[in-house]
């Protein structure tokens, strides 16, 4: 293998309970019904598809950009602290993949503000050779553009590249890249990950899987 890829939230970040606690409550408070099993649904999905759908519950007068604006306004003074919640494997694992010559990049459907918080916050800014967001794309996951660009920029074959994935929509884009798929075992939201060519628990697993 010449390469890992990794997915942000649920893999580096335990940050998917931070975003459905925040969104659920932003909800509650205007009265909106939608609840846990609901939202567990986007998981995986972009910024902009998952407020497409939330929008849905909204009356019709209420316009995407002026939801979006609201919950900008809500969660200001709630940001997000990734280091609280990185993966503890996080960096030892990327430092003795680099050490053995593989390259290693982020491909997640967050926005790239929120991947650059994250990188910056848990001091991983020389740790990835390239990072990629899915807002640079038409289609999100399940779609496997993000994942044929991003082998694109590391200049590897899909064929060369482990993704490392948890969701449902993510195992499937990788998968239909061509990629060796990993599976970070999480059943808290009910993903499907049937697809993966292996499962882990730990980040660890990854350095004896490529030896």
């Amino acid at each position: 293998m010449q390469a890992v890829i990794f997915d942000m939230d649920g893999v580096l970040v335990d940050s998917e309970p931070v975003y459905m606690n925040r969104f659920l409550h932003f909800m509650q408070k205007h009265q909106i019904p939608i609840d846990e099993q609901a939202y567990r649904q986007t998981v995986g999905w972009t910024s902009k598809r998952t407020w497409e759908w939330a929008l849905f519950y909204w009356p019709k007068t209420m316009t995407l950009t002026e939801l979006q604006t609201r919950y900008r306004a809500y969660w200001k003074d709630k940001p997000v602290r990734y280091d609280e919640v990185l993966d503890q494997d996080v960096l030892p694992v990327l430092n003795q993949l680099r050490a053995k010559g593989i390259k290693t990049a982020v491909a997640s459907s967050s926005p790239r503000a929120a991947i650059d918080q994250m990188v910056e916050q848990c001091g991983l800014t020389s740790c990835f050779d390239t990072i990629v967001s899915g807002e640079q794309f038409v289609k999100s996951k399940p779609d496997p553009e993000i994942y044929w660009f991003t082998a694109q920029q590391l200049d590897c074959r899909c064929t060369d590249c482990v993704a490392v994935e948890d969701s449902t929509v993510g195992i499937a884009a990788a998968y239909a890249a061509g990629m060796t798929v990993c599976a970070k075992q999480d059943f808290r939201f009910g993903f499907d990950q049937s697809r993966a060519h292996r499962s882990i628990h730990s980040l660890t697993e990854i350095l004896d899987w490529i030896e």
